[in-house]
């Protein structure tokens, strides 16, 4: 079930190309909908932690 997705951003157009596991009918030759849903978790979180630290300089590592 190799699906793909055009979505339109705010810079433009992106394809996402949407696959499953073998075992519940898919190819498995694509990322999966949790794949594409941990990335968005994981860049969230990262993106907003650069931001805290820009706007707020706190001293996050001592060495």
């Amino acid at each position: 079930m190799n699906k793909i997705n055009n979505v339109i951003i705010e810079g433009g157009e992106t394809e996402f190309k949407v696959d499953n596991h073998t075992f519940i009918g898919g190819s498995g030759s694509q990322p999966d909908p949790m794949h594409y849903c941990f990335y968005g978790l994981a860049s969230c979180y990262a993106s907003r932690f650069a931001t805290m630290v820009v706007k707020y300089p706190w001293k996050v590592f001592t060495f």
